[in-house]
C-alpha cells in the first residue's frame, strides 16, 4: 500500500552568513511506538527512492543538493529505525548585489572623491561626506524589510558596519583639513608683519593637509579593498 501525504515543517537557520546563507534541513521518518524490532524501515537500493522535481521554484532559495540515511536511534524506551532526508538550500542573492551591495560601495567611493577636491573647498568636501553618510542610512533603511532580525550579528551588519565607519573617517580627515586651514588662515591675519617664522610655520600646516590628502587617496580604497576580499573569503567558508 501507498500513499500520498503533504508535510509541513521547519528548519532551524543559522543566518550569520545571510545572504550568503546556505541551510541543511533533515526530515526523520521513524515509527513513535514500535521499535526496530517490530518496524525496521530502509531505503531501496533497486530504484532511486528520492528524487526532486525540476519545476521546484523557491522565491528565496534553490535547492542545491539533497542525500538520505537509516539510521538506528537508542532512546529510553528502546532502539528504533529512522529514515533520514538531508535538503541543502542556497539562498537567492543576486538582488542583494544590486539593492544592498553595489549602493553602499559607490556611496562610500564617493567619499574618496573628496580627497582630490583643493583645500579651499574644505565646506563642499564635508558637505559631500554629510551626504554620503544620509544616502548610506538610506539604503540600509531601504532594505531593513528584506532582511531577518535576529539577536545576532549578520554579515550585512558587519558591510555595514565597516562602510559607515569610512565615511565617518573620510568625514573626520575633512573636518581636520578645515580645522588646521582655519587655524592658518586665522594666524595670518593676526600677524600682519611678514614674520619668516610664522610663514614656516603656516606653510608646514598646508603642506600636512596635502601629505594627509596624499595618504587618505591611498589608504582609504586600499583598506577597503582588502575588507571586501576577506569579507568574501569569511562568506565563502562559513
Amino acid at each position: 500500500m501507498s500513499q500520498q501525504f503533504t508535510v509541513q515543517t521547519k528548519c532551524k537557520m543559522d543566518l550569520r552568513a545571510f545572504p550568503f546563507d546556505v541551510h541543511t534541513c533533515v526530515l526523520r521518518l521513524s515509527s513513535y511506538g514500535h521499535t526496530k524490532d517490530d518496524i525496521t524501515y530502509e531505503w531501496e537500493d533497486q530504484i532511486k527512492p528520492v528524487s526532486m522535481s525540476r519545476s521546484i521554484d523557491l522565491a528565496k532559495f534553490v535547492i542545491s543538493d539533497h542525500s538520505i540515511a537509516d539510521r538506528k536511534v537508542m532512546t529510553d524506551t528502546g532502539e528504533y529505525s529512522i529514515l533520514e532526508l538531508e535538503v541543502r538550500f542556497a539562498r537567492h542573492h543576486g538582488a542583494y548585489y544590486l539593492q544592498f551591495f553595489l549602493p553602499i560601495a559607490l556611496i562610500v567611493a564617493l567619499t574618496w572623491g573628496t580627497f582630490c577636491l583643493e583645500r579651499r573647498l574644505g565646506l563642499i568636501r564635508c558637505l559631500l561626506c554629510l551626504v554620503a553618510l544620509v544616502a548610506l542610512l538610506m539604503v540600509y533603511d531601504a532594505n531593513a524589510d528584506s532582511m531577518p532580525r535576529v539577536a545576532y550579528l549578520k554579515s550585512t551588519d558587519i558591510y555595514f558596519g565597516v562602510s559607515l565607519l569610512l565615511v565617518v573617517a573620510a568625514l573626520c580627515e575633512n573636518l581636520f583639513t578645515i580645522t588646521i586651514r582655519g587655524a592658518s588662515q586665522q594666524e595670518e591675519h593676526e600677524n600682519l608683519k611678514p614674520d619668516p617664522e610664522q610663514i614656516y610655520k603656516t606653510s608646514g600646516h598646508l603642506s600636512g593637509i596635502s601629505r594627509a590628502d596624499r595618504i587618505s587617496r591611498i589608504i582609504f580604497p586600499a583598506i577597503y579593498i582588502a575588507f571586501h576580499i576577506i569579507y568574501a573569503l569569511v562568506c565563502l567558508f562559513l
